[in-house]
């Protein structure tokens, strides 16, 4: 482990100028991230950037900080862009992560305002906890060698709005947290919320219980040197139905009675009904109740119901034996809902269904298989209990309520001509929403000759997998899949990936032409399915990189499919839905072609240009 006698230096420094309860812990050691090694083994330093990156990562594991800044500066002249999955040559990869390895180098050497900018930049790439500590770390002790901060911490709320009166148990506390060097921690009440780095405006969001009549909630903010500022946020809670006070009851005949009294609410009332007869309301927060009214039954009841603005409800029984005063309430139903104090009731999000957004197909498109995955997302401010796809559940990992959920889910088999597939949604207060897709399905026959050639090598697996056959399992999987959909033809990735390096591809004039389109034997493949599985400790997420084997690029970046671990047909889902989503991703093109617009290369990136290239002004 890199942990450097500088940094306890720092850690003494920050408990001794900033407030104890806010400072890193002294035992704490840099969380260090697992890097992903390289697949190559590299024996002869040929001065590329993969060469000069994998030396200084070296270089910084044995407190060579001068010489593993000097390399990683090499490497991001060649390749300034950061990437998890880093081409090198062939069907070679890497991780790739040179500013973050050279801001963690300028932190250990002191460098602080050159290390913040570094890392700040790195983050846009990958969000890397080590990354993360450097950063705030960094910005901390920029922050104690400025010049006195004399400004305190800001807080805008943006949700509730003041004097909000609800109905709720809890209630989402939303707002902005500012300060010119840096907001380092914020606590809601007692319940600190996380912080991964300081930010100089941060956004947060929180759910907090809301126990009493009138709440007070106390939101304070810390900067990086301890300095805070509190704002309070007032709630006030309704959860009681209105009450009726019963004046007189007059029987007026053996089954019709007279009733006189005054029913209240202290936030108003929204709707009196007297033996289902609903009464003009006089407004405010009470009404005077002056009718006649039929006895119900031979216990001679009138039946009452009050509701206020909330649609808080009381229902009362009232007979002529009843003494005069506060009536009993047979029951109270309580319903979400609030209100501002000027009595506008608003709908809440209990009353409406959840919404959902498609974020893959889209209505009215056409597709060219008999299945397709559904891509989407929902959102219910009270939580979302279930989603269907055609009436099939699909999995909610997520333990407790979940309120912005992101799905995905096979549908089919679907029939030749207009399909409409249903996607619905139900959200703890069991309000459903419906969202109907309406898909056109074409099912040619392809041609062997037109189909595209792809290859599948190993999928890797990262994270917490005990299966040591976990990444060959998925790649056999998923080359069966992408075979039965008939769009692919598949090229064996070991007999592609061992002519390249026969060829020496990193070397040759193949590659500095981009693999020449005359080389029949390399232009086997069109395209590379680079697949990436990381393992959780419930879940497995498979993701796919396409890489073009004529330019060498990424063409293709597809978003992950994920499976409970505990499924014994993970392997299968996956590879499953991958398939769909890569086959949606290149669907059949039919027609006839016009024009081929050749690839563009950015002269200003020092690896797009290759030997032997031809530019044309």
């Amino acid at each position: 482990m890199r942990v450097r006698i500088g940094l306890a230096l720092l850690v003494t420094l920050v408990f001794a100028t900033a407030d104890p309860a806010f400072a890193q812990p002294a035992g704490d050691e840099v969380p260090r991230r697992e890097r992903r090694k390289s697949a190559i083994a590299s024996k002869i330093f040929r001065g590329d950037w993969w060469d000069y990156y994998n030396r200084a990562i070296t270089k910084f594991d044995a407190g060579d900080l001068q010489g593993a800044e000097a390399d990683l500066r090499e490497a991001i002249k060649f390749r300034p862009d950061e990437s998890a999955r880093a081409r090198t040559y062939g069907v070679r990869f890497q991780e790739y992560f040179p500013k973050a390895e050279l801001g963690a180098v300028l932190y250990e050497m002191g460098r602080y305002w050159e290390a913040a900018p570094v890392l700040q930049e790195s983050l846009a790439s990958a969000a890397f906890d080590q990354t993360k500590f450097y950063l705030h770390e960094a910005r901390r002790q920029v922050a104690l060698r400025s010049p006195i901060d004399k400004a305190l911490p800001s807080i805008r709320i943006a949700d509730p709005a003041p004097g909000l009166v609800t109905n709720r148990t809890s209630i989402t506390i939303r707002g902005q947290a500012t300060d010119d060097l840096f907001v380092d921690r914020i606590l809601v009440g007692e319940r600190p919320i996380l912080i991964d780095r300081a930010k100089s405006s941060l956004d947060f969001q929180v759910e907090v219980p809301l126990p009493n009549e009138n709440n007070s909630i106390p939101i304070t903010v810390y900067d990086l040197l301890g300095q805070h500022q509190t704002q309070v946020v007032s709630v006030e809670t309704d959860r009681l139905g209105p009450v009726f006070s019963l004046e007189r009851m007059e029987r007026l005949g053996q089954d019709r009675v007279k009733i006189r009294g005054m029913a209240y609410d202290r936030h108003g009332l929204a709707a009196v009904e007297v033996a289902g007869t609903r009464l003009p309301l006089a407004g405010g927060n009470s009404t005077r109740v002056d009718v006649e009214a039929p006895l119900q039954g031979e216990d001679e009841i009138v039946h009452l119901q009050l509701a206020d603005g909330f649609q808080n409800e009381t229902l009362l029984q009232l007979s002529p034996k009843i003494k005069v005063g506060k009536a009993p309430s047979v029951e109270t139903r309580v319903r979400v809902a609030a209100s501002s104090p000027l009595n506008s009731w608003l709908v809440a999000a209990s009353v409406t269904g959840p919404r959902i957004d498609l974020l893959g197909l889209q209505p009215g498109q056409v597709v060219y298989q008999e299945e397709v995955y559904i891509d989407g997302r929902v959102r219910d401010a009270s939580g979302v209990r279930d989603i269907r796809v055609n009436g099939l559940p699909v999995d909610i990992p997520e333990p407790g309520p979940v309120y912005d959920l992101s799905f995905g889910h096979a549908a089919g088999p679907l029939s030749p001509g207009t399909n409409v597939i249903e996607i619905q949604a139900r959200n703890l207060g069991q309000v459903e929403s419906l969202r109907p897709l309406q898909i056109h399905c074409e099912l040619p026959e392809t041609e062997l000759e037109n189909r595209l050639a792809v290859t599948v090598p190993p999928v890797e697996v990262a994270g917490v997998s005990q299966d040591p056959g976990l990444g060959r399992s998925l790649q056999r999987r998923l080359i069966t899949e992408l075979d039965n959909l008939k769009r692919f033809s598949i090229k064996a990735s070991d007999e592609l990936n061992e002519v390249m390096l026969e060829r020496r591809i990193a070397e040759s004039p193949a590659a500095d032409t981009r693999y020449r389109v005359s080389d029949k034997t390399l232009t086997a493949a069109d395209l590379v399915l680079d697949g990436f599985v990381d393992v959780r400790n419930t879940t497995i997420h498979l993701s796919v990189n396409v890489v073009s084997v004529q330019s060498g690029d990424l063409d293709a970046s597809v978003p992950p499919v994920s499976a409970q671990k505990s499924d014994p047909d993970a392997v299968d889902r996956l590879a499953h839905d991958m398939a769909l989503k890569i086959v949606q991703r290149y669907p059949l093109a039919t027609g006839n072609v016009v024009a081929v617009k050749p690839p563009t290369t950015d002269l200003a990136k020092p690896h797009g240009v290759r030997i032997g290239m031809q530019a044309i002004a």
